[in-house]
């Protein structure tokens, strides 16, 4: 990950844009379940506490902010719970844009000047 931001890179003749992420905004390694290390049952606070602080710092930023999230560790009743406190208290301190991956890229290309879907100029000099 070069940036907090999406932001484009060469892949052969071709750019993909990247849109990044980062361990602490996934909820495998606060909830899920490994053969060496068995449950990872991380306090629901804790992760709260963590993804909202990074979304105010990214809200502040105006930058982009990946959850990366399984049905099989976040689908958890008690999970579940945690996470639509996090959506509310996202929505309580603005207007957060919970956007699919289609319509960053989208976004993203019509500030570089393409249009989604068409294929990126080449990368690099």
């Amino acid at each position: 990950m070069a940036d907090d931001r999406p932001y484009w890179i060469a892949s052969g003749h071709q750019r993909l844009l990247e849109l990044p992420g980062h361990w602490s905004l996934c909820d495998w390694p606060f909830f899920g379940y490994t053969s060496f290390h068995g449950g990872l049952l991380t306090d629901p606070a804790v992760v709260e506490r963590i993804w909202l602080e990074e979304y105010e710092s990214a809200r502040r930023e105006r930058r982009l902010v990946t959850y990366t999230m399984h049905p099989e560790a976040i689908g958890r009743g008690y999970c579940m719970r945690m996470l639509e406190r996090v959506v509310a208290a996202m929505r309580d301190r603005g207007r957060p844009w919970f956007a699919t991956h289609a319509q960053i890229a989208a976004l993203a290309a019509s500030q570089a000047g393409q249009q989604a879907g068409q294929r990126p100029a080449p990368a690099g000099p």
